[in-house]
């Protein structure tokens, strides 16, 4: 029994998590792409991406076709994907990474959003981060930052603009062993 709650918490914290994301992410984004008033709105275009990878995937590799994005996965992590498709919003998409043990849990939890994003929106995103732990950082080629988010949902956060869109990894729990095998699996990541 104290292995489903355990996995219980997990979810709960996990879906709790993506909230704040995906919530912080609008609210800076509408902030950094409100239109002014003399600018004409145009109707949002949202473009389906091939669900098929350009090449053949390597083993434990796996393929977020939203982001186009190459991911490969440690020796006995597990992987799923969800994806939140509404007409007439941008495509999100969440991607996890699961493993280690009940007394050493690991979760790596990614979110692509098809919509636009800029720097100044990476800079914004920054302030929830601890500033002594920022440090700008690249993966799969594309800039970004990275940092320990603390608090009640406390995790080290990495960044990243590709094309104009955030890709969010955020690591819980957020301890040194965490963070390392996060930086081992984001060195895999490449992008058709």
């Amino acid at each position: 029994m104290k292995n489903k709650r355990t996995k219980q918490q997990y979810v709960i914290t996990f879906i709790g998590l993506i909230v704040v994301i995906l919530g912080f992410v609008k609210i800076v984004s509408d902030r950094n792409s409100s239109p002014t008033s003399n600018q004409e709105q145009h109707p949002l275009v949202v473009s389906t991406p091939d669900p098929n990878p350009k090449r053949t995937l390597n083993d434990n590799e796996k393929f977020v076709a939203p982001a186009k994005m190459y991911i490969t996965l440690p020796e006995g992590m597990e992987y799923r994907e969800e994806r939140a498709d509404d007409p007439g919003r941008p495509t999100t998409i969440g991607f996890y990474i699961t493993g280690g043990s009940e007394d050493e849990p690991y979760q790596l939890y990614g979110v692509y959003q098809d919509k636009d994003f800029t720097e100044a929106g990476l800079k914004q995103a920054q302030k929830e981060m601890e500033q002594d732990s920022i440090n700008e950082t690249s993966v799969g080629g594309y800039k970004g930052v990275e940092g320990l988010v603390t608090g009640p949902k406390g995790r080290y956060l990495t960044l990243i603009l590709k094309d104009g869109k955030l890709i969010s990894f955020s690591t819980i729990p957020s301890t040194g062993k965490n963070k390392e095998i996060t930086t081992q699996i984001l060195s895999t990541v490449s992008f058709d």
